[in-house]
């Protein structure tokens, strides 16, 4: 029950950053594209929620043993990483 809650909340997150007018003159300086926000963002979410799911239940269990680990591998060593070093191939993605 509790993971299709984790679920729900990855979706509504990304649901919502389709309505992102403001991004921060950051970005726009850094040439990051809305990509590399979305993919930050959701290595956040996976961090966080792994973390979580290391907390959740007891020490021997798939929660903390297989899936917490894998959340947070793929958190910091695929989407962080892709967050950092996507480029477009079109420049016209930038951000205005």
């Amino acid at each position: 029950m509790g993971f299709y809650c984790y679920i729900l909340t990855i979706l509504f997150i990304f649901t919502t950053m389709k309505n992102m007018h403001n991004i921060p003159e950051l970005f726009q300086r850094l040439g990051l594209t809305r990509a590399n926000v979305k993919f930050f963002l959701a290595g956040l979410i996976f961090i966080v929620f792994g973390y979580i799911s290391l907390s959740i239940g007891d020490k021997n269990s798939i929660w903390s043993l297989t899936i917490g680990p894998v959340m947070l591998v793929i958190g910091y060593v695929v989407l962080l990483p892709l967050a950092l070093a996507y480029k477009p191939k079109n420049k016209s993605l930038l951000m205005k």
